[in-house]
């Protein structure tokens, strides 16, 4: 149990040197050029066909999802401090793209949980409701991955 817990830690450090070695480049190349090229993606050009949803929808949503999930991190009185739940979050939004291209070109997809369970753990010690809340997040980040 130990051995596999330790090891499902350290491949989360092989899978961001192997998205850093091979995509990083091609992935901010996508990013660095977003607003002045054109894709050349066959399913993006069928879907140019649909109206664009306007950028503040995205923040609309990301304010009303991030009230509500603070809220209830006090509401549910999980010990989880506001602090710890943005750093969660920031967590979660620094590994989604790397572990999102790693699924879609190799089909592997590392799971982040004891590597967030030892940081919120060290993050919040002696409270472990509160280290299930921070866990959470990465579980939130395999169901949006699963969603693309």
């Amino acid at each position: 149990q130990t051995l596999y817990k330790v090891s499902r830690t350290m491949y989360i450090g092989a899978a961001v040197t192997h998205f850093f070695i091979w995509h990083f480049k091609d992935v901010w190349e996508v990013v660095r050029n977003l607003r002045t090229h054109e894709c050349d993606d066959v399913h993006y050009q069928k879907m140019k066909v649909y109206k664009e949803v306007p950028l503040w929808w995205f923040g609309a949503i990301f304010i009303v999802t991030f009230g509500l999930g603070l809220g209830l991190c006090y509401a549910a009185d999980s010990g989880l401090p506001w602090w710890g739940f943005i750093v969660a979050l920031i967590f979660t939004t620094v590994f989604i793209p790397i572990l999102g291209s790693l699924y879609a070109t190799v089909g592997y997809q590392p799971s982040l949980q004891f590597l967030i369970q030892m940081v919120g753990g060290a993050m919040i010690p002696g409270r472990p409701v509160a280290n299930m809340y921070f866990t959470l997040c990465e579980h939130l980040c395999r169901c949006m991955r699963e969603l693309r």
